[in-house]
């Protein structure tokens, strides 16, 4: 049964095999004609493919047509190659344009971060007590004797800023991802954190301890802490197609949305990746507080510049004033 079977298949399967083998030598083309039958056949043998695997799924045929097929699909169907212009753009136009889509979902997650950050450290900052609380005993023991854990030595800085990279982006993701609950995991990871962070600075600076907490902290957390609030937006921005898609199937409003916060994620990654090369390296340094600040607020423009599409305007103005002056 299985002799007939290849008998009548078997010019096809090696005319098939012999114009893959051309394509996908270095220096091989196809014609156009030879593209259609590469086509043709492809189709022919993808019907071999489900009759020997519905009457002979156990015989080495059914598996040599099965991967006869499968080479002939990766060069049908190969994707391009994505160019330098299209990631220049993405990141240069698409990413900036989509900030400035989701203001609203910037400035909510930002509120969900920074408002609980604020009321617990002005509490601490009042009342010492609350952060008994709040802070771990073994943190806030070292805090009352003028002791930090700022100091990372220099030989460990690199190792550092690979976990410190590879740890924000995990909360980040972690706050998109929360998005998919409705919007339950992201709205508590956001409060957690602006609570968890917060108690640690009001008590840094209710024990005198602020100008190191700024010297440490100022270089690299104006880009962190954005990093952050841009993943809760974009987790937001997921609660809300699935809660209240308005008058289109939720399916279609989640996909538009999963598109746009993942641009929004994707535009963030590499600030999560200067961010932790920064506060391994630069951050712990040792000179004086106002030059940390100076760096982190210059970080914190540039990347405000770019998100606004400043720096965009700016690059897309400059060829064409090179040219008028030109002439």
């Amino acid at each position: 049964m299985i002799e007939q079977f290849v008998a009548h298949r078997r010019t096809r399967w090696e005319r098939l095999r012999g114009l893959v083998q051309r394509a996908r030598h270095i220096r091989g083309r196809l014609s156009v004609d030879e593209l259609e039958e590469l086509s043709l056949l492809y189709r022919q043998t993808m019907n071999d493919v489900s009759a020997a695997q519905r009457d002979f799924p156990n015989d080495p045929t059914t598996a040599y047509v099965g991967s006869l097929v499968g080479q002939a699909h990766g060069l049908i169907y190969v994707e391009p190659p994505v160019s330098l212009a299209k990631i220049r753009r993405f990141f240069w136009q698409d990413v900036p344009r989509e900030y400035r889509a989701a203001w609203r979902f910037l400035a909510t997650s930002a509120a969900l971060l920074f408002g609980p950050w604020l009321a617990i450290m002005l509490a601490i900052i009042i009342d010492r007590s609350v952060a008994e609380l709040m802070v771990p005993q073994n943190m806030l023991a070292g805090m009352k004797q003028g002791e930090t854990w700022f100091d990372i030595e220099s030989s460990r800085r690199v190792a550092v800023s690979a976990f410190i990279m590879t740890h924000n982006a995990q909360i980040g993701l972690a706050a998109y991802a929360g998005g998919m609950l409705a919007g339950v995991g992201t709205v508590l990871l956001l409060l957690f954190n602006g609570l968890s962070l917060g108690a640690v600075f009001g008590a840094l600076v209710a024990y005198g301890l602020s100008d190191r907490m700024i010297g440490f902290v100022a270089p690299h957390g104006f880009l962190e802490l954005s990093a952050v609030v841009v993943c809760g937006a974009g987790g937001l921005m997921l609660a809300q197609a699935l809660l209240w898609p308005g008058f289109e199937p939720r399916s279609v409003v989640l996909g538009a949305a999963a598109r746009r916060s993942a641009r929004l994620l994707l535009g963030t990654l590499p600030f999560f990746a200067i961010a932790g090369l920064i506060e391994g390296n630069i951050s712990p340094m040792a000179f004086a507080w106002p030059y940390k600040l100076a760096i982190g607020l210059a970080t914190f423009v540039v990347y405000l510049s770019y998100v606004s599409g400043k720096l965009t305007a700016v690059r897309l103005r400059l060829p064409h004033r090179m040219a008028t002056s030109t002439q």
